[in-house]
C-alpha cells in the first residue's frame, strides 16, 4: 500500500515538474520578445533595480515549507535565464577566470552569462567599448570613487554596504557601455 502512495506521489510530482518546464519556457519566450525591444531602444538588458523588486516581492510569497533564502536562488537563476533568453549576456571582467570579479559577476548574473577574462580593468572598458562585451565587472577598492572613463557608466555596485562601513568586504562596480553614446565601435553588437 506503501509503495503504490509513493509511486502516485512521484507520479504528481512528475507532472508538476512538467507543469514548472512549461512556464518556464513561457517566461523565457516573453523575456526574450522585451530583450529584442530592449536592444532596439538601446537599452541595457540588467535592471538591478527591477530584479531587487521582484526578489523581494517574491521572498514576501513564500512558503513556511522553503527556507529564507531558496526562493531568492531559484529566481537569481531564473532572471538570469530570463536576462540571457535573447542570447546570453556577455560579462568582461579583469583577470584570470575564478579570481574575485569572476565570482562576483557569477554570484550577480548567475549560471547563463557567458564570461570573458580581459587584461586588467583596461580590458574591460575595452571589451565594452568595441562591443565584444554587455557588461564588466571590476573591483572597487575602499576609498576610491566610481570609474570615469569615456563612454562607460556604472550600473551598480556590488558589496556596497561592506564598502560604506569600511568594513574588508570586497565590493565591485557593475560597468556597461553609455547606450547614449551609439553603437560599439568594432566588432559585437
Amino acid at each position: 500500500m506503501k509503495r503504490e502512495e509513493i509511486t502516485r506521489l512521484r507520479k504528481q510530482l512528475d507532472r508538476t515538474d512538467e507543469k514548472i518546464l512549461f512556464l518556464l519556457r513561457e517566461r523565457m519566450a516573453v523575456a526574450a520578445k522585451v530583450q529584442a525591444m530592449k536592444r532596439r531602444m538601446g537599452v541595457g538588458v540588467y535592471d538591478p533595480g527591477r530584479e531587487r523588486a521582484i526578489l523581494r516581492r517574491l521572498a514576501r510569497k513564500r512558503s513556511r515549507l522553503l527556507a529564507p533564502g531558496v526562493v531568492e536562488a531559484i529566481f537569481g537563476e531564473i532572471l538570469s535565464a530570463s536576462r540571457s533568453a535573447g542570447g546570453a549576456i556577455r560579462i568582461a571582467f579583469p583577470g584570470p577566470e575564478f579570481n574575485g570579479s569572476h565570482w562576483a559577476g557569477r554570484s550577480l548574473f548567475g549560471r547563463s552569462a557567458a564570461f570573458l577574462p580581459c587584461p586588467g580593468k583596461e580590458g574591460v572598458y575595452r571589451a565594452l567599448r568595441e562591443g565584444s562585451a554587455d557588461y564588466g565587472i571590476v573591483p572597487a577598492p575602499p576609498g576610491t570613487g566610481a570609474p570615469r572613463r569615456r563612454g562607460i557608466k556604472v550600473v551598480k555596485v556590488v558589496g556596497e554596504e561592506a564598502r560604506e562601513r569600511r568594513k574588508r568586504g570586497r565590493s565591485f562596480f557593475v560597468v556597461e557601455r553609455d547606450h547614449r553614446r551609439g553603437p560599439p565601435s568594432r566588432g559585437g553588437k
